[in-house]
């Protein structure tokens, strides 16, 4: 069995935000579940659903992991 590794590198919110709807992962400090998906636009936070979030939720994020291409 093969094993993949990918390193994520989570950038504070303070420091840098991502590219509008560009789909990240987020972290957040006051949900049971810390990591979700979502996006950044026009000034807001939102669930990859759409859900938008409070300003100070989420504290930084990270690009997707780019995963294994079919073999």
């Amino acid at each position: 069995m093969n094993t993949v590794a990918e390193i994520i590198t989570w950038t504070l919110v303070a420091a840098q935000l991502p590219d509008d709807e560009q789909a990240v992962m987020i972290n957040t400090v006051e949900w049971h579940e810390p990591v979700w998906i979502g996006y950044y636009e026009a000034g807001c936070w939102h669930l990859i659903d759409g859900t938008a979030l409070a300003d100070d939720v989420v504290i930084a994020w990270a690009d997707l992991p780019a995963g294994i291409e079919g073999e």
